[in-house]
């Protein structure tokens, strides 16, 4: 009797296993997938509806509309600020100065002007080069070191000279000229001295008893700012 029951019992899970398994296989049953060549693409969808000759006409009429169109413009870099002092050197032997004798003995003199702008940074050039004889020649120059210091009042700046100028026994050397002037006022750089300050180069000497980069005078300069009647005097 027992062993008429085991045996109903197992036949029972066997078909429940069974009934379950079919279940299973009809639930996740899956559609057979379609060939790729019955699918049909944008392009050839679009050549059906459209024939070469309209593709052509298409096309050049959208380079007709190309061409029609102006060319960008380059957007133009920001124009310098107009320059609001004039340097006026001039360049020549001083009272006391350390040149050699024979620099400048006849008292020749080379004048030059700079247009520039002091700012509470930086001196900025309006040209690349400083007019010689009344702009009759240049000199090409670029500002280099630039300082002032509150407790004296005094401002030096430099320019560097990129190409030596001679005339006769006189010459301004392919070398830094150092600037000194005084300059007052919180707005400093907008009210330089109209009195004289010195020019001077560095080159080595034994004027101090032993040999160093001596300060040499070689001129003097003034700054005025720039309004008509400089403009008037000087021609430009």
């Amino acid at each position: 009797m027992l062993h008429r029951d085991l045996r109903r019992g197992v036949c029972l899970i066997w078909v429940f296993l069974i009934i379950v398994l079919s279940c299973v296989n009809t639930s996740y049953s899956f559609a057979p997938l379609t060939p790729i060549n019955s699918f049909r693409t944008t392009s050839a969808l679009r050549s059906d509806r459209e024939s070469p000759e309209e593709l052509y006409a298409q096309a050049a009429a959208l380079r007709a509309e190309l061409s029609e169109l102006s060319p960008i413009s380059p957007i133009a870099p920001p124009s310098p600020p107009s320059p609001t002092h004039r340097l006026s050197v001039s360049i020549g032997r001083e009272k006391n100065t350390w040149m050699s004798r024979r620099w400048s003995s006849s008292g020749v003199r080379i004048p030059f002007t700079l247009d520039c702008t002091f700012t509470p940074t930086s001196l900025l050039q309006s040209t690349p080069s400083a007019r010689l004889r009344s702009g009759y020649d240049s000199l090409k120059t670029e500002p280099q070191s630039y300082e002032y210091n509150p407790k004296t009042s005094a401002l030096k700046f430099s320019l560097n000279v990129l190409e030596s100028y001679r005339f006769r026994d006189c010459e301004i050397y392919a070398t830094p000229l150092l600037f000194a002037i005084n300059a007052y006022g919180p707005r400093w750089y907008e009210n330089v001295s109209s009195k004289p300050g010195t020019v001077c180069i560095e080159q080595w000497g034994w004027n101090t008893g032993f040999l160093r980069k001596e300060k040499r005078i070689v001129g003097t300069f003034y700054v005025e700012e720039i309004d008509e009647r400089v403009r008037r005097r000087d021609g430009f």
